[in-house]
């Protein structure tokens, strides 16, 4: 079944070796920390929105703004004159977004799909007039859906994707939720951005041959027009609202597989009595699908087995029975079935780790005032593979009133995180041991407990600030991305790459950078997903500024956009 993902923001926590004892932290002025509350503003913000294609006014726009400054977005809907306002504003740093059915959603200040948003800069008592819209038609990619037979096929999920930097790797992600055809075997993709994608097809149904020698097959991921493999898909190229019709695929076939293999715990010993799932994820910037494909119980012996597994890529996940005695141990990893069995694959769970430490101020101040409890998290960095999030109301890693935490269930090298952090706050080190984890991944494994942990957060960084300009010297758009020059901190997870656009004065601003040694470039255009890619990076280095950035400095930086 076919099910919505919810992309939930959860702070995992991630640590590793650490030293037996533990270390001695200085005292802190920790107080209760009081939730931050939003100042009464006087500004203002108001315009229209209409549709691009025809200037016509549209109604039923939902109008939505955020800042550092609002406790929460506010949104309001567009009227039967396109008009929308926002009233009492606190001064701030803003972004703008708008969306509607059948529409491309926008923020201010993007000139294309996919690009960074430029913030909106509002002075206390500012009034900002015509702040206005055009929304261009989203795009259509429909089509029929078959057997090998060529009869048409009912209930089978459909997405639309294209290679993306996301999770640690470059992989083909669906760019918004799929759908299912009808029982014609119809489908529609809508409210697609304009650019090239892939069209893939994929149901779990399997079903056994007649004949002397029985065999189950099932249909590989399938992909326009009638090919298992990804790299011999065409490319469906939609332009602004255009409908792309008869992209019609033709579900492929495969020997259906057996894979099996042994479930050991950390001991060593047959992970008996644990479970066996296998999961197929289909996952994106902007949510996607979860569908389980089997499972089963793992013997007394470790042994298990998954009878009848299609084609794709999946998550193979091992998990122990727990009990007072002993905490549930896990193992993952991710399996490619490609129509041919498997076999004497191999399981060691792990029961992950525990961390326990301090959150302190590098000033010994008071932590700061956040939107909701301070907790420490560890945010993976193995390829492909999602962090879990944190059940509602789970205590695991919050922040006491005096700073301390404790984290469990670390498991695989992760980055240390802590959040809600307000704006112009960053973690300064994560301190284990004689050993700084601040952007170097972390693992604690086999259920050791790692005590003594030093999280220092801190409100000093400094601000960096500056312009872009064309060739000629005159204020210009586009993006300025600011990375490590060390390639070794590119890690998705570490958040050391940063982008920023100008707003309306032509001035970028990346506020609460961490000291070190960066490279800094301005270009025309980007898209989001570039922005923590290694090989768009790496090309980068020869056009790039190097930038040195301490603490107590706030540099300015002039920009010549790159071609």
């Amino acid at each position: 079944m076919l099910v919505a993902l919810i992309a939930v923001l959860s702070l995992l926590a991630a640590p590793q070796q650490a030293p037996a004892g533990g270390m001695s932290l200085p005292p802190q002025r920790q107080q209760p920390r009081d939730p931050a509350t939003e100042k009464k503003g006087t500004a203002s913000v108001k315009g229209r929105i209409t549709a691009a294609d025809t200037g016509r006014p549209l109604r039923r726009v939902q109008v939505r703004v955020s800042a550092p400054e609002l406790t929460e977005a506010r949104s309001t809907s567009t009227n039967l004159q396109g008009a929308y306002e926002f009233a009492d504003l606190p001064a701030g740093r803003y972004t703008i977004s708008v969306s509607r059915n059948g529409y491309l959603s926008l923020q201010y200040g993007q000139r294309r799909p996919g690009e960074p948003p430029k913030p909106l800069q509002v002075a206390d008592g500012q009034a900002i007039d015509k702040l206005d819209f055009a929304l261009p038609r989203s795009g259509v990619i429909s089509g029929r859906l078959s057997d090998e037979t060529g009869d048409a096929f009912a209930g089978v999920a459909v997405y639309a994707m294209q290679t993306q930097f996301f999770q640690g790797r470059r992989s083909l992600v669906p760019i918004s939720m799929g759908v299912r055809s009808d029982d014609a075997g119809q489908y529609r993709l809508v409210g697609l951005p304009p650019g090239d994608y892939v069209v893939m097809a994929s149901i779990r149904e399997t079903w056994t041959t007649d004949g002397k020698e029985k065999q189950v097959f099932a249909y590989a991921p399938s992909y326009f027009p009638a090919t298992a493999n990804a790299a011999d898909a065409a490319r469906v190229k939609v332009a602004i609202g255009q409908e792309v019709p008869a992209i019609d695929i033709s579900l492929q076939a495969v020997r259906a597989a057996t894979v099996s293999g042994t479930a050991l715990a950390s001991d060593g010993t047959p992970l008996s009595a644990g479970t066996i799932n296998l999961s197929q994820e289909i996952v994106g910037p902007n949510g996607g699908s979860f569908m389980g494909v089997g499972g089963t119980t793992i013997g007394a012996d470790g042994s298990w087995k998954l009878r009848d597994i299609p084609a794709g890529e999946f998550q193979l996940t091992a998990r122990s029975i727990s009990n007072r005695d002993k905490p549930t141990e896990v193992a993952a990893m991710t399996l490619v079935v490609q129509g041919t069995d498997m076999e004497g694959i191999t399981l060691t769970t792990d029961p992950g780790g525990t961390l326990t430490g301090r959150l302190v101020t590098d000033d010994g101040s008071a932590l700061p005032a956040s939107r909701g409890a301070l907790r420490v998290g560890a945010q993976t960095t193995v390829p492909g593979r999602r962090s879990q999030g944190v059940p509602v109301g789970d205590t695991n890693g919050v922040v006491g009133s005096a700073g301390d935490f404790t984290l469990r269930g670390i498991s695989g090298p992760s980055m240390v995180r802590v959040a809600p952090l307000p704006p112009g706050w960053a973690i300064k080190s994560v301190d284990v041991g004689d050993k700084d984890y601040v952007d170097t991944p972390i693992e604690i494994t086999g259920g050791r407990q790692v005590d003594g942990a030093r999280i220092v957060v801190s409100n000093r960084f400094p601000t960096l600030t500056g312009q872009i300009t064309d060739e000629k010297g005159n204020p210009a758009e586009g993006t300025v991305l600011l990375f490590p020059g060390d390639s070794s901190k590119w890690a998705e997870a570490a958040g050391t790459s940063r982008s920023a656009r100008p707003d309306q004065s032509g001035h970028f601003k990346l506020e609460a950078v961490r000291p070190g040694d960066y490279l800094a470039v301005a270009l025309d255009y980007v898209q989001q997903w570039q922005v923590n890619d290694p090989e768009f990076l790496e090309d980068l280095r020869e056009k790039a500024t190097r930038v040195t950035l301490e603490e107590g400095q706030n540099p300015q930086l002039a920009l010549r956009i790159r071609k």
